[in-house]
């Protein structure tokens, strides 16, 4: 174990039982929200392929800013 890495377990081991819950506590949610990121990462990645697959093969056309927000704004004055 590194010199760092050894200061740090020594200042840890300082604190407080609740403390340290609250650290290790927050420790595991940082890998669970990498985990998380990384899932989100990948399903970004899947959907924009598959976009730009429907866009190459002329399944879907494009449209400009401009008509999506018209488009948006008539939605919702409908609903309103």
């Amino acid at each position: 174990m590194k010199n760092k890495s050894k200061k740090i377990i020594e200042e840890v081991l300082a604190l407080s039982e609740n403390d340290r819950v609250d650290l290790i506590e927050q420790l595991l949610d940082s890998f669970e929200k990498e985990k998380d990121e990384n899932a989100i990462d990948e399903a970004w990645k899947v959907e924009v392929m598959r976009r730009s697959q429907e866009l190459e093969t002329g399944r879907v056309k494009p449209i400009s800013w401009s008509r999506v927000k018209k488009i948006a704004h008539k939605r919702s004055r409908e609903n309103a």
